[in-house]
């Protein structure tokens, strides 16, 4: 027997093959041991792809002597900018 493993979101995140049937409301019997069902969604019957949101870019801030090195050009120069 294969089932489809679910989180608390009903997304697909293990597919596993048993010897015999369990009982579990995480796991859902399917036909065959399918790897295409990992991070879809169970909504009745169905299977449905979860929208994933794009990830924003974070700009990474600057290391302690990049930030050291702009305190002492902005001392040097008066606050000026080049």
């Amino acid at each position: 027997m294969y089932y489809a493993q679910i989180d608390m979101d009903g997304i697909c995140y293990a597919v596993t093959q048993t010897t015999g049937p369990i009982e579990q409301d995480d796991l859902i019997e399917i036909d065959g041991y399918d790897e295409s069902l990992l991070g879809k969604r169970r909504v009745g019957e169905a299977w449905e792809d979860v929208p994933v949101e794009p990830e924003i870019p974070v700009e990474p801030e600057p290391d302690r002597i990049t930030q050291l090195e702009q305190v002492v050009d902005t001392l040097l120069t008066g606050g000026e900018t080049a």
